[in-house]
């Protein structure tokens, strides 16, 4: 810390407290000792005490208004003599204390050391102590800056210090220090790509060892480097110049990066703003997500692949429904008539003559339309043939009958408007989603009532089925065990389609389908 002069005459104060009277100090080096006798007038005196009253003015105003510690000891003795208002405070001393205490008292140091610092003002009267260790009344240990000087007290010789603590001061660069080391050291050894931008002229002002190894730059040449020389996009940069610095929060997105080499690398950033020597910058931590994307893109291909065997393998097995649903038909459907034709001739030609025999035929009629039903359940089943010649409305029409039948599940349809033209894969579509549905119902649901509404408006197909049963849960609902739910999803994402499945529990349960249509 700077030095502060100090004159080498007498502080005026100490001068008119140990000195009253010419010739009686009172100071030890001067104890017992007398001063030439002298006389003096009394306008000398007065003058002489104008002049005292005037330096202990100026003195105490500048004891008082320093802001810096300030105390004054017998040079022989050690002992304390006066201390200034930033002294009490800063080690409890009052001035009332101060005729108690010795320098060693106060400097936290081996009184060797403390003596051997005042020997070398004999030499140097003005010296720089530099940090020291002083100790409060309270034993509290402090760290100050300080600085001797060698004064004069009348005879005597006393030692002036000035220190200011730098406790705090030192505590905080301290501190400053350890956070310095930190930030260096996550940000010099840290693996993940950081820069610092100035948002204003979107440069870059700062980037890591892993960023130059990164980009192919070294810092030096990084410095030099504007946003637009590492981003890759369709114009030139400045999307991506514009992502980077017109954020002013906290942001999180994706964009493509080029290195020195020219070589393109999808990225994830992350910013945050910071303050840094009164300026506003722009953090960025960068993660090369170049592997992850290309297997995301693989991924997505692959689903998308899948989706499309799914629906050609979808398509072909309602083809060959189909194909099965008409020889099924067909061909048993005319073998069995003409079954029983045969039967009705033997009936009639020689049931008369044996009544065993007509019981038989009967029979065997009876088992052939029987059959004839079946035939006809399982070629519907299969694929109903109103889907094909009257269209969906028709379909679920039938479909909602044949359920209603079976279950004794009271059921509820509207269809609007009446005749609803389709292309034939999304008729198709719709009417297994509806098949299912029922299945579910059926199942799982414990229902008693079931209310369908089928629409088509605004270029959409939409296909409500809601039941009063026991409500599907959302595990449920999210189960990748639930076979069915994931083909309704599937064939649904086939039409770009969406499907909302609604449960609640004691309500019942809501499957809304819509699907655009042109």
């Amino acid at each position: 810390m700077p030095k502060r002069p100090v004159s080498s005459s007498a502080p005026p104060a100490v001068l008119r407290k140990k000195h009253k009277k010419r010739g009686s100090c009172r100071c030890r080096p001067c104890a017992g000792t007398d001063g030439p006798a002298g006389t003096t007038s009394d306008g000398d005196r007065r003058n002489h005490e104008d002049v005292l009253r005037e330096s202990e003015s100026r003195y105490r105003a500048i004891m008082t208004q320093v802001k810096d510690s300030v105390f004054i000891f017998d040079f022989a003795t050690k002992r304390l003599i006066e201390g200034n208002a930033a002294f009490e405070t800063m080690t409890g001393y009052m001035q009332n204390d101060l005729p108690s205490r010795t320098i060693y008292d106060i400097i936290a140091d081996e009184p060797a050391a403390i003596d051997a610092a005042i020997d070398r003002l004999e030499a140097d009267p003005h010296i720089d102590l530099g940090e020291r260790f002083f100790r409060g009344k309270e034993n509290t240990i402090l760290t100050v800056d300080a600085s001797a000087m060698l004064v004069s007290i009348g005879k005597c010789k006393a030692v002036c210090i000035i220190g200011r603590d730098v406790t705090r001061h030192n505590r905080l660069t301290s501190a400053l220090k350890r956070s310095e080391e930190l930030y260096r050291t996550l940000y010099e050894n840290n693996t993940a790509v950081m820069l610092l931008i100035n948002p204003l002229t979107s440069t870059i002002i700062g980037a890591n060892p892993t960023a130059c190894a990164f980009y192919g730059w070294n810092k030096n040449t990084f410095h030099e480097k504007h946003l637009t020389d590492i981003v890759a996009s369709p114009d030139d940069g400045k999307s991506g110049e514009i992502a980077f610095t017109m954020h002013g929060s906290s942001d999180h997105f994706f964009m493509r990066q080029r290195a020195a080499s020219g070589d393109t690398r999808e990225v994830e950033v992350y910013t945050s703003p910071v303050r840094l020597l009164h300026t506003h910058l722009m953090y960025a931590i960068v993660h090369d997500v170049t592997e992850k994307v290309h297997m995301e893109a693989e991924l997505t291909q692959s689903q998308e692949d899948l989706r499309r065997l799914a629906a050609h393998v979808e398509t072909v097995r309602e083809e060959e429904r189909s194909h099965i649903a008409r020889e099924v038909h067909d061909e048993l459907g005319q073998a069995l008539t003409a079954l029983k034709m045969d039967t009705r001739w033997i009936e009639n030609t020689f049931g008369t003559a044996s009544s065993q025999l007509k019981i038989k035929t009967v029979a065997m009629q009876k088992l052939i339309d029987a059959t004839v039903k079946s035939v006809q359940r399982i070629s519907s089943e299969l694929r109903p043939g109103m889907l094909d010649d009257l269209g969906l409305g028709a379909a679920i029409e039938w479909q909602t009958e044949e359920f209603e039948e079976r279950t004794d599940i009271h059921c509820l349809l509207r269809i609007e408007p009446e005749e609803i033209e389709l292309e034939k894969k999304i008729a198709t579509t719709v009417f297994r989603i509806f098949q299912e549905t029922l299945t579910n119902i059926a199942r799982h649901a414990g229902a008693t009532v079931v209310h369908i509404t089928l629409r088509k408006s605004e270029g959409r197909l939409s296909l409500m089925v809601r039941d009063n049963g026991k409500g599907i849960v959302e595990t449920e609902i999210t189960n990748t065990k639930s076979i069915g739910l994931m083909g309704i999803r599937e064939r649904v994402r086939s039409h770009n389609g969406t499907v909302d499945i609604i449960g609640r529990r004691g309500v019942g349960t809501a499957v809304v389908v819509k699907i655009p249509i042109l």
